[in-house]
Parts: C-alpha cells; structure tokens; sequence
C-alpha cells in the first residue's frame, strides 16, 4: 500500500471552507498509508516572533499579545469541529499549549529574549493548527493521531534555520512511525525540530515542506512506494512571476536540481532545502493546487535527466528575482593578504547573514557579494564589516546598493550553447546595465544584478525573447 505524505499550508487550514478542501484531499488518498503535515495558520508565525520582540520591549505583556491567538485558533475550531467531544479536546489543548507559551513569554519579559527561547515561541503555530486538523479529523470518524515533530526530526546545535541530520532523523522517525502508520492517519506538526540537546528548534520558513521531504526519506524504508503531494493555494511552479509576467506558464515537469535553483533564487512556493530529502530518496514531489484538486496542471519535479534534443525548445526553465542589496569591498591591500575572500563570509556567517550571490574581480582587488533585502539583513551586514578588527581599517572600502535586483535565469543550458551569449545581448539590446554577473559550473543557473527599477522589464525581455510562454 503506497503511503502518502501530504503537506498543507497554511491557505488550506484557515477557515471551514478550506478544511472543507482539505477534507477532499485527504479523501481522495484515503486508501493509502497516510501522513499529513501541518503548518501555522496564516500569519501566526509572523505575529509570534512579533509578540517576543513586543514582550521582550515591554510594550505589552505576555496575556495582551496571547488573546488574538487564542480568539483566532478557538474559534475556527468551533467553526470546523461538529463533535463536542471532539471539540472539547481541541480547545483545552489549545489553552494548556497557551499557557506553556505564556510562561515562556514572561521569562521574556523579565531577562530577555535568546535565539533558543524565540524558536520554543514560534513553534506553538504550527502545534496548534495541527492539533485541530487532527481533532477534525476525528469529528469526521476517521482514526488519527497526532504528533510533534519535536520528538523525532533532529538538527544541528544551531539555532534558527537548523539543518536537519537526516540519518538520526529516520532512527527516530521509523521508530515512532512504524506501528502507528498502519491503521491511523499520522498528524504531524510542520516546521519544528528539535536539536541533538532536545531543545526545541525550527527548520526556517517555509519548513514544514521540509518536515515532509525528511519524512519521505525515512518512512522509504518501511514502504518503497511513497509519494509526496505539496498543496498550495497555487497550481505549481511557473516560468515566472504571474504578477510581473501574464504570459507565465506552469512548468509540469522539473529535475531536482533545476528545482532546487529556483526554490534558492527567489521562488516562493518551496523551502530551498526541501529537495535535498526527496533527490537522496529518489522520491518525486507534487506541487498541487488544493483550489483544484482533479487538475491535472500540477508540477512535479524529479529525475528528469535529458539529452539535448528535449532541450532544444526550452533551454531557460524558469526566471525568479529577488530584492538584494549589493555590497563591494575594495581596496588595493587585498591584492596581497590572502585569505580577504574567507574573512568576509566568516563575518556574515558569524552573524547570521546569508549571502546569496558572490562575484570577484580577477584583479583580486574587490569583491561583490548580495544579502537579500529583508528585516534588518542589509544594515547587520554594514555594522558588521565596519565593526570588524579587518575590514574596519582604513584601507578597505565599504560600498552598498541598497536598491538592486537579482535576476536568476534556470534551465539545462549545459546542453546547448550560446545562451549565456542570447541573454546578454537581449539585455544590451534594451538597455539593462547588468552590475554584477554569477555562473555555477552546473550549468543550471545565470545570476546577474540590475538596478531594480529595471527588474520586471527584464523579465518580461527574457520570458520572450526564449518564448516561455510556449508549452514544451
């Protein structure tokens, strides 16, 4: 019997009318082995890290930020739940889940926030939108059972956006799967982990489509006939971005690693390291719309390895872009100390920053890396290179554009030449000044920089100019 993991985000658990579409999709799969994986209500993860910062500056207490989550999670349980009982159960784990939160919250407000007290307080979103999944369910004579991921995906000793340790990981998963997934439905809570300390830890955003890659891998030893389903409130992955493109394009099929760019470079609609799980195991992941559950426009992404015939048509997959902020680092003193390159991504690593792009001159005598443009990304990377014993010398230069895109060009262009030579020129020919360019020796992906007032105008140049818009 296959056994089916499926992930619901958060569009899909936010009213009755969508745990009615849910209902549907589990419906349709109730014949196999079934693994459900949860995420928060919308915008609950966002309100949580709100309320530790609110708490932690005082500006309210923990039982003022509290009563909106206990409101909105309550009252869609009485709205989706028929059976008292049923309901009964749901709204006192709802309140006992709330005043361990509570609890926490006021550590907080005495002593202070710390990056382990921040991920045991965004965890309680996606607790608690399981735990109603799991009581509705029920109400609807189907035999579930609820877990925390918690207690059986492991990471790192980190601390926001762990990576998960895949093998500890199964050991557990396999063990606490392997009788339950027999005769019940398996609930799981999306997004959370816990560390090697057993403290509770988080997979960063968009995570619980990682919780159900790591479930994948591990529950193929118990049954080689596993599928995984992501359901979104769109129908999969497109060409380009609908809302700067009208031409865009479901791509239905996409290898692991072409996916894997995407997800990376500034696509929404999956957690970048996702992949990773289902590529290891070898297992296909679908991208559905729960808004249209018969369709058969859905992506799916996979081993789809071809030849350069089936490329001919669609040698760029894909464009995704993204905010960032460009920042150089010059000088001629870096011409002769080695080791300039390392200093600088040891400071954005120290300090939590992720650099998504890097380009070096051959001189060796600057280098230009991206942070994306997000919370307070841009001035932690400033404040850090300036405060550093190194590079606070006067004999480095510090340059950053705060107002520059990334643009990432996906496709098998290993496969055919001249596309890096197509792409450029199209941008010469309409006048984008390209800033900054970045190839991997895969092949898979063209990244360049662009000042952002330019940025929907390129794509709109590049989904023409290759004809994304036609099928393949």
């Amino acid at each position: 019997m296959t056994i089916t993991i499926m992930k619901f985000g958060g569009s899909c658990l936010k009213d009755a009318g969508s745990f009615k579409k849910t209902l549907s999709a589990i419906k349709k799969f109730k014949n196999d082995k079934l693994v459900l994986v949860c995420s928060a209500l919308n915008g609950v993860t966002n309100y949580l890290l709100e309320t530790s910062l609110e708490i932690e500056n005082r500006t309210y207490k923990p039982e003022e930020r509290l009563a909106f989550l206990r409101n909105r999670h309550i009252e869609l349980a009485k709205n989706v739940i028929s059976n008292k009982k049923f309901l009964e159960q749901c709204i006192k784990f709802i309140e006992n889940s709330l005043e361990r939160l509570q609890n926490t919250l006021y550590g907080v407000y005495e002593i202070g926030s710390t990056t382990r007290s921040t991920d045991f307080i965004l965890s309680f979103g996606e607790r608690l939108s399981t735990y109603i999944l799991y009581e509705f369910l029920q109400s609807n004579n189907f035999k579930a059972e609820y877990k925390s991921a918690d207690k059986f995906i492991y990471t790192n000793i980190e601390y926001k956006n762990q990576l998960p340790l895949f093998e500890k990981s199964k050991e557990a998963i396999l063990e606490e799967f392997k009788e339950s997934i027999k005769d019940r439905i398996c609930v799981v809570t999306g997004y959370i982990s816990r560390n090697i300390r057993g403290n509770v830890t988080t997979l960063g955003r968009g995570g619980s489509d990682l919780t159900a890659t790591i479930l994948g891998y591990s529950l193929k030893d118990l049954d080689t006939d596993i599928k995984i389903i992501l359901w979104k409130d769109v129908p999969g992955l497109l060409t380009a971005n609908p809302k700067v493109e009208n031409k865009a394009r479901l791509i239905k099929t996409i290898s692991f690693e072409e996916a894997r760019e995407m997800a990376y470079f500034g696509s929404k609609v999956l957690h970048p390291l996702c992949i990773i799980p289902a590529q290891k195991a070898g297992i296909p992941i679908e991208l559905r719309n729960i808004n249209d559950q018969n369709s058969e426009m859905f992506t799916t992404i996979g081993n789809f390895r071809r030849g350069p015939e089936t490329h001919k048509l669609h040698p760029v997959k894909a464009i995704t872009s993204s905010n960032a902020a460009m920042i150089t680092v010059s000088g001629e003193a870096m011409v002769s100390l080695p080791g300039t390159a390392a200093r600088i991504f040891n400071v954005m690593g120290d300090n939590n920053i992720n650099v998504i792009m890097i380009s070096q001159s051959s001189s060796e005598n600057n280098i230009t890396f991206l942070v994306e443009d997000k919370e307070n990304e841009i001035s932690k990377a400033k404040t850090a290179l300036e405060n550093s014993e190194f590079f606070g010398k006067k004999f480095f230069d510090i340059k950053i554009d705060d107002n520059v895109s990334l643009i990432a060009v996906v496709g098998p262009m290993a496969y055919i030449p001249g596309i890096a030579g197509k792409l450029f020129s199209l941008m010469g020919e309409n006048k984008i000044n390209i800033r900054a360019i970045a190839q991997g020796s895969s092949e898979l992906n063209i990244s360049f920089v662009i000042d952002r007032d330019q940025c929907q105008k390129a794509i709109k140049i590049i989904h023409e100019g290759f004809e994304l818009y036609k099928e393949n």
